[in-house]
């Protein structure tokens, strides 16, 4: 009965809908004008007043290089026989920026550079297509950079589809990795030019890709872009290291390595990316590499001169002179040192938001952070009872999603380079990225106009900060964690490192592991700190410099009190935490002192405080003031036991 009732209901609604859509087209019929139906508000008006607005066709701009594949006759969507609706995607023979004109001269220029680069550097021959072989397909990327400090404003670089080669049969899949320095590397070169009072110059190399020859015993054969002419049947086959193939950054980095080391530079132990050369008058130079960016710091500008006429015999290089940006990084050179800030790429996220030209906030994140308050207590509350108000937990539709995810990715990019202020809110928002909702979205803008209001923020490094002999260096660090702060209760771990009183890394950090006590998540903090810390003296030491004892200022007595006795702890990994630490306290690796609440500037890398309490911790933690005046409880790391 019921079921009849609802198609009976059904029909009557189609009737209306089909009578109402008759008259609409009854008043519009024998006009040259149209109607959107499904605006229902539209077919209103048309009803009340006779009146229909025009709407204009759109103009489709075909560039004159592309074919349209046949089933673009249909219109999208269309309905298959089987009765499957098909929506058309947006197809492009190239790679492209938004509405390139293949026809402007500027691109006509770039792509005919880049063939040319080609045919320099001899990268494939033209041949036959080999029987029973499938080349694979190529195409255009084509980027544009404004005020670019390469001096290229508009650039086309022809690149293999990567993703259709075959495994084993076009690329070993052992042989795609090309080892770069991180981000910590680059800072502590930063912090050796700066207290030796050394020259940091940065250059790049034209084209590195194509100067590496494949090594792999099958041969690629690759079909060019369609714009490119080539003889019927015909195909490339490939010499050099094209962009697009899996294995191009594997063969880049053994060429330009077999380079540096025919030259003289020894790669370090612990870093794949960091090579060193030592003069017999005494001078050095310390090289970064990260892909075909180089960072060089050297004693004089007359050995850096040296080595660049050495590798121009090998690449065409561009050379910046004294470093100003570097992977984004702006770099301003000071009396004393260096500053580093992200001020140009800030700007631009707030112009991408909007937010260039609205207020600012002092703190990073909401204060008294209701929201999960009000998680906290509609979990654990009988709803009955919930005299709190619920917020609308909405989802974000896929566009807004895509935005905040964006939004969240180039604060984590400030976060991990010249920002280590934001790095809790950042950790906070990145959790949401999957599913995040309304709420997430307004402590995205909250955090940016926080970015507003602190755009002058910057890592400043200073020479001479500890009176120690040259060439000595010491690591101390601070360690904290938030016990349980979240649902998952898992605990999150702050770190900050220190190298001759200079931050040259931090970390906000989700424990993977729950502990049960906050001495448990202060160790687990401690243990991860530590590794940090032992890959910089590494680092440190492989280049040739005297690196003391680790120290570590932490401000849970207990954790001090455990790592000196002996304590076993029922749980696995935090018992393998304490044994190890307490083997590197009695190898004389570290040494640990205990540090007030208040002037563990770690805190602030572990959970949201008060406005006073952020500014106080954020200050101390980049400028260090304790070093001139301590008044704190922080214990000298030279003189520590």
């Amino acid at each position: 009965m019921n079921e009849s009732s609802d198609n009976n209901h059904g029909m009557s609604r189609a009737k209306k809908k089909y009578t109402f859509e008759k008259e609409v087209n009854e008043k519009i019929a024998g006009t040259k004008h149209s109607l959107d139906t499904t605006d229902p508000r539209e077919a209103i008006r048309v009803l009340n007043t006779g009146e229909t607005k025009r709407i204009e066709p759109k103009k489709r701009e075909i560039p004159i290089t592309v074919k349209l594949n046949k089933r673009s006759q249909y219109k999208s969507p269309y309905v298959t026989r089987s009765g499957r609706t098909v929506i058309n995607p947006k197809r492009y023979l190239h790679a492209v920026v938004n509405k390139i004109d293949y026809n402007d001269p500027g691109w006509i220029k770039s792509m005919n550079a880049e063939l040319e680069k080609f045919r320099s550097k001899d990268v494939y021959e033209e041949v036959p297509i080999p029987t029973g072989v499938k080349p694979i397909s190529m195409g255009w990327v084509h980027t544009e950079k404004i005020d670019s400090l390469k001096g290229v404003v508009r650039k086309s670089r022809c690149v293999v589809h990567g993703n259709r080669q075959k495994e084993k049969l076009d690329y070993d899949p052992f042989s795609v990795s090309s080892p770069v320095i991180d981000l910590v590397t680059i800072r502590l070169l930063t912090i050796i030019g700066c207290e030796l009072g050394m020259t940091i110059q940065h250059l790049d190399v034209e084209s590195a890709y194509l100067n590496a020859s494949i090594t792999h015993s099958n041969p690629i054969y690759v079909f060019p872009p369609k714009s490119v002419p080539l003889k019927k049947n015909h195909c490339w086959l490939l010499k050099r290291s094209v962009y697009g193939l899996k294995q191009s950054g594997f063969e880049w980095y053994h060429t330009i390595k077999r380079v540096l080391e025919d030259i003289g530079f020894n790669q370090v132990l612990h870093n794949d990316g960091l090579f060193h050369i030592e003069y017999e008058e005494g001078s050095v130079i310390y090289l970064g590499l990260y892909v075909d960016d180089i960072l060089m710091v050297g004693s004089s500008q007359k050995v850096i001169d040296n080595f660049v006429d050495q590798l121009r015999d090998h690449f065409e290089v561009k050379v910046f002179g004294e470093i100003s940006n570097y992977l984004g990084i702006e770099f301003r050179k000071t009396e004393s040192g260096y500053i580093l800030s992200q001020e140009k790429f800030l700007k631009k996220l707030l112009k991408d938001f909007k937010l260039d030209d609205s207020y600012g906030k002092n703190i990073p994140w909401i204060p008294n952070d209701k929201y999960e308050k009000v998680a906290i207590i509609r979990e654990n509350v009988n709803p009955e009872n919930d005299f709190e108000k619920v917020p609308n937990e909405t989802l974000l539709d896929p566009d807004a999603k895509k935005l905040y995810q964006s939004g969240v990715g180039s604060l984590l990019w400030a976060a991990t380079n010249t920002r280590p202020d934001i790095s809790v809110v950042v950790n906070s928002l990145g959790s949401k990225s999957a599913n995040p909702n309304v709420h997430d979205y307004e402590k995205l803008i909250y955090c940016l106009r926080y970015i507003k209001n602190s755009m002058g923020y910057h890592i400043e490094y200073k020479r001479n900060r500890l009176n120690i002999p040259p060439k000595s260096f010491v690591i101390e660090c601070f360690s904290d964690a938030s016990f349980a702060p979240g649902l998952d209760r898992k605990s999150i771990s702050g770190t900050l490192i220190y190298v001759n009183g200079n931050l040259v890394q931090w970390a906000t950090k989700k424990q993977t592991v729950i502990a049960q006590s906050s001495a448990a998540c202060e160790m687990l903090a401690l243990n991860y700190t530590m590794l940090k810390a032992i890959e910089i003296k590494n680092n440190l030491m492989d280049l040739g410099f005297e690196v003391g004892k680790i120290h570590c200022h932490q401000d849970n007595q207990a954790v001090i009190k455990v790592l000196r006795n002996n304590y076993c702890h029922p749980h696995r990994p935090i018992d393998i935490c304490y044994k190890f630490l307490r083997q590197l306290i009695n190898d004389k690796v570290f040494s640990i002192s205990y540090v007030k609440t208040n002037d563990n500037y770690a805190d602030c890398m572990t959970k949201c405080l008060s406005r006073a309490k952020f500014k106080a911790f954020v200050e101390g933690m980049i400028k260090r003031l304790d070093l001139e005046d301590n008044q704190t409880s922080i214990q000298n790391a030279i003189t520590a036991e």
